[in-house]
């Protein structure tokens, strides 16, 4: 009897901490953005991304956040010309007039292998609402470079 106890107590305990703590923050910034990259599966692929981006700052200088939007690639492609949904969880370090960002999560396809692997980095420079900067990745089953440029909100 002592253990079902302790298992109420527990459940009361944290029923209670979920009902106390705060209500999410909404986004601290929305950056809305475009990508121009270079895809070395097939032969050389070109892709193209339009991009939204909510963060929250978790201390300063260090931001979570996820990437989502919509892609398009060309017919060098292994499944031809395709468009898909990114959906990146991202961290993103900011030091002065400059970052530097992680990205990991699955990639939605509308043809061929429906879902790949991404697993990126990207660094760049911002002042004020502008973002300009370069990302390298891989996107399975091949490497990905290339340019980005950003609005925030």
């Amino acid at each position: 009897m002592p253990t079902r106890a302790r298992h109420l107590g527990a459940g009361a305990a944290f029923l209670l901490g979920a009902l106390l703590l705060p209500a999410p923050a909404p986004a601290t910034e929305v950056a809305v953005g475009v990508g121009a990259d270079v895809w070395t599966a097939g032969s050389a692929a070109g892709l193209f991304s339009f991009t939204a981006d909510p963060l929250w700052t978790v201390l300063p200088g260090l931001e979570l956040g996820a990437r989502t939007g919509l892609f398009f690639v060309t017919n060098g492609a292994p499944s031809g010309g395709t468009a898909g949904i990114p959906l990146d969880g991202q961290i993103r370090g900011v030091v002065g007039h400059f970052y530097l960002e992680g990205l990991v999560g699955p990639w939605f396809f509308f043809a061929g292998t429906v879902v790949r692997i991404h697993v990126g980095m990207g660094f760049g420079w911002q002042t004020g609402p502008i973002r300009i900067g370069a990302e390298v990745a891989y996107l399975d089953p091949g490497a990905q470079f290339g340019a980005r440029f950003a609005f925030a909100f």
